[in-house]
């Protein structure tokens, strides 16, 4: 009898007579893989992130954190600037911008400008990519010394930058130094749209990542094995176009080949009868939710009229909401990783726009 293992050697190989006559020959599975299938994720809505990976979500009251060091080729910071789509089809999933994260066609990007073309600015806010930092860390309040991925938004992290860096004398905490950096403390409080993140402060000492020499061995190890860039998921601009017109089913279409993007994607299921009966609905509802909708716009541009003369204090007020809608995002985003909350249903004219995308996008390739 024949023994194969694909990848690493089992621990002990089975033995077995081969038969006369026979001509199975056994093959062993590898560590590698069991491995993969205890770890693998049976999650149903797409992951902007590979299987396996821990997100961190801060918790109501005080949080310490320890932000540990970037272990990828020309870094420059110690996060990973991501930019997502979130939110975006029927199960409200989270995607990886193709064109800011690579360079490459986003159906998502596309369907953005079109609603800002079309002077619809909430949807075409809800699609534009949000500025995300990935960092690993270790969450101090926790026994384990298992580095977590948290993604911060943007506001945090300047938040946090702006307390590394002395402007007056220019010099910096490295913060993130595995032997001599320093704890970072904030405080969350609310939930929802009130969530807000404050009182951040730097730990007056330096420490190491560990006391413990071994720990800090594994911890670093860990972060080597394990490059915030590598733990991206991508999906392809044919997997996008499904999801934004409502034809493709969440699942984890992992793009780890940057030359497969054009490669024809495998047939999605159809939908149930259910969600047909249900998209018919919705679509005869359309007509008068767009008349609401356009009476309503009526109604704003009346009020913009009148209110013309109280726009010179407005732009601190939409930084402010800007910034309130990043800690939003940024802890909804957090919270999907545990329990999910009710589907969000897109407006009908965004029904319409997302369900004749891939015909638009086509007529655009052809052009």
């Amino acid at each position: 009898m024949k023994v194969k293992s694909k990848g690493k050697p089992v621990a002990k190989k089975a033995s077995m007579k081969k038969k006369s006559g026979s001509s199975f020959a056994y093959t062993a599975t590898s560590a590698d893989a069991l491995k993969r299938r205890s770890e693998q994720s049976g999650g149903r809505f797409d992951s902007p992130y590979k299987q396996n990976v821990d997100l961190w979500r801060p918790k109501a009251g005080d949080n310490t954190v320890r932000i540990l060091p970037p272990t990828w080729d020309d870094h420059e910071h110690y996060g990973l600037d991501v930019f997502l789509h979130r939110y975006i089809g029927s199960d409200n999933s989270s995607y990886a911008c193709l064109q800011k994260m690579k360079g490459k066609f986003c159906p998502i990007c596309v369907a953005a400008k079109e609603a800002k073309d079309s002077g619809e600015a909430d949807e075409a806010k809800s699609l534009q990519a949000a500025h995300v930092i990935l960092v690993w860390i270790l969450d101090r309040s926790s026994d384990s010394n298992q580095p977590v991925l948290w993604p911060m938004s943007w506001t945090i992290d300047r938040d946090i930058a702006t307390l590394c860096h002395n402007k007056r004398s220019g010099k910096v905490l490295l913060i993130d130094h595995p032997e001599e950096g320093y704890d970072v403390s904030f405080r969350r409080s609310g939930e929802g749209i009130m969530t807000r993140y404050s009182a951040f402060q730097i730990d007056r000492d330096p420490s190491p990542i560990s006391d413990d020499g071994d720990v800090l061995e594994k911890v670093l190890d860990f972060i080597s094995e394990n490059p915030l860039p590598t733990v991206m998921n991508y999906h392809d601009a044919k997997h996008l176009e499904g999801v934004l017109a409502g034809t493709t089913e969440a699942k984890d279409d992992l793009d780890e080949d940057d030359d497969d993007d054009e490669e024809e994607a495998p047939k999605k299921k159809s939908a149930s009868k259910s969600k047909s009966k249900k998209a018919v609905a919705d679509e005869d509802d359309d007509d008068d939710e767009e008349e609401e909708d356009d009476e309503e716009e009526e109604a704003d541009d009346e009020e913009a009229e009148d209110d013309e003369d109280d726009d010179a204090g407005s732009d601190d007020e939409e930084e402010e909401e800007e910034e309130a809608d990043d800690d939003e995002d940024d802890d909804d985003e957090e919270a999907r990783w545990g329990a999910r909350g009710e589907e969000k249903r897109p407006a009908a004219s965004a029904r319409k726009r997302l369900k004749s995308a891939p015909k638009k996008l086509a007529a655009k390739k052809r052009r």
